[in-house]
């Protein structure tokens, strides 16, 4: 209701005003009817009235004097100068007051005043209206605020009941969160209108993300309304991220972590407008499991293991992908990853600006400009395998050295039934599988085809002893189980250790006969 105060020092024109007007019919509530200018002005002090009819001429304060002291401290009240003069000082004087209305008694009779009053009705509503949302929105960004930074449920719901209190309606109408970059207010002002949306509240610029209220009858389907809007557009690097429809104060939080959720998603999916969608299968925090595998490609860049280092870090990125999980995590393990790379480089005496022929090369800027995940891969296959490629290059002649090493190792022990690939490798501190690999390339056969066939050439030559029994040459050589030997013998060479053996003496003795 608007709020109305009369102020006349004429006892029956306040009892006019108060029963020939049925105020409450016309939505006007009556806040004051006194003689006193005085006591009306204290009387303001607690509640306000946005309309206020006053006499001119009152003992004690006029009315010029009156509406000289309201207007400064009230600039939006509405002042309208009721007077049985017509005298041109006054007029003059309520004009430079910028007095609303000034009229004569003996001119308008008191169902008139309704027909005046009407005449402000919109302007003082749509004030009322605009200080509302101000309010409103003041009360929005310290609630986003809170939620920011994690404030206490206490806390939470006093911002809740002053935006209550501020809008009754508000909780009972739906809404819904928008994160965005580019949107401008022009662009989006006839879509949501016709989308039946009412109002924008300005959440926090600085993160752009802005609640947008409803109609009752405003349905999750409208939502899909935006996409047909052409609101986000990659050709001017429009981007939304929108919550789903909340409906009460406890959802109110969950419509920001939506829409920036949703926003967030462009670093993985190539589409301007996004909408939240709920999927209990994907783990919001895999911390455990992140840390896990970049501990593991750290000791790998360590152990200069670096082949295994690629495959860990791209199962990293997949796993990034899968989770679609923030980018700043993203980012922060990038970094790490790379960092611990440049520190090899470092210990090595190479030098990482000719590496990446950057003269001022910063991995912290690059990484954290990067919008997309199909940039983040090409950032890893330019930046970060490419100082994994100069490691490996860099310790080829240590490999070669390393693996020399590895094979005379083999050449005295192999008769141990203990050694193997595993064996070698934890004797040597590096892994199974980057030994395996390692081998293989710099001597062309696999570990276990190198180890059987160093057995079986040193099994040939004590075979050709006659007293020695097969089973005596099969633990001469490694094989603690006679029949494995046996077995792996015959596969390597086509006959039995035992045959083998009997055909040297049968050759032997031929050839002493003749």
């Amino acid at each position: 209701m608007i709020k109305v105060a009369i102020i006349d020092d004429e006892k029956l024109m306040l009892e006019g005003f108060k029963h020939t007007i049925d105020w409450e019919q016309n939505e006007y509530e009556l806040v004051a009817l006194t003689t006193s200018g005085k006591s009306f002005l204290e009387a303001c002090e607690k509640d306000c009235p946005d309309i206020v009819i006053l006499d001119i001429q009152m003992p004690g304060i006029t009315g010029i004097d009156l509406a000289r002291i309201l207007k400064s401290k009230y600039p939006d009240i509405i002042i309208i100068i009721l007077t049985s003069h017509d005298k041109f000082e006054f007029a003059r004087e309520a004009i430079q007051l910028k007095i609303d209305e000034f009229i004569l008694k003996t001119e308008v009779e008191f169902h008139q005043i309704l027909d005046i009053l009407e005449k402000y009705r919109k302007q003082i509503m749509y004030r009322k209206e605009e200080k509302r949302d101000k309010t409103f929105e003041t009360y929005l960004m310290q609630l986003y605020s809170a939620y920011q930074s994690g404030c206490n449920k206490q806390a939470v719901q006093s911002f809740c009941d002053k935006l209550a209190e501020t809008d009754p309606d508000f909780f009972k109408k739906g809404f819904f969160a928008i994160k965005s970059y580019g949107l401008e207010d022009f662009r989006y002002a006839n879509v949501f209108e016709q989308m039946k949306v009412q109002k924008k509240y300005s959440i926090n610029p600085s993160y752009n993300c802005s609640l947008y209220l409803c109609t009752s009858e405003f349905e999750q389907a409208d939502m899909r309304c935006i996409q047909c809007s052409g609101l986000g557009s990659k050709s001017n690097d429009t981007l939304l991220g929108i919550s789903t429809i909340c409906h009460n104060s406890i959802n109110l939080f969950q419509s920001f972590s939506e829409a920036e959720m949703a926003y967030d998603l462009h670093f993985y999916i190539d589409d301007p407008i996004l909408f939240f969608e709920k999927n209990d299968d994907i783990q919001v925090t895999c911390k455990d499991d992140i840390q896990s595998m970049v501990s593991k490609i750290r000791h790998n860049i360590e152990s200069s293991d670096l082949s295994a280092s690629v495959v860990k870090i791209n199962e990293l990125l997949l796993f990034f992908k899968n989770k679609r999980l923030h980018k700043s995590l993203i980012s922060k393990y990038m970094l790490e990853i790379t960092f611990k790379a440049i520190e090899q480089i470092i210990q090595l005496g190479g030098n990482i600006q000719e590496i990446t022929s950057q003269p001022l090369f910063n991995p912290y800027d690059e990484i954290i400009g990067i919008q997309s995940f199909d940039k983040m891969l090409q950032w890893v296959n330019d930046r970060l395998y490419k100082l994994l490629d100069y490691l490996r290059s860099d310790q080829q002649g240590e490999y070669d050295n390393f693996i020399k090493e590895i094979m005379n190792y083999i050449n005295q022990n192999y008769t141990s039934d203990s050694i193997s690939l595993i064996y070698v490798a934890e004797y040597f501190h590096i892994s199974y599988v980057y030994l395996s690999r390692l081998f293989s390339e710099k001597t062309g056969v696999h570990f276990s085809d190198y180890l059987a066939n160093l057995r079986i050439e040193k099994a040939k030559l004590l075979l050709r002893k006659r007293h020695l029994k097969s089973y005596e040459v099969a633990e001469m050589v490694g094989y603690s189980n006679p029949s494995y030997f046996a077995k792996v013998f015959k596969k390597a060479v086509g006959i039995s250790p035992t045959v083998f053996q009997e055909a040297i003496f049968d050759t032997s003795h031929k050839q002493s006969e003749e």
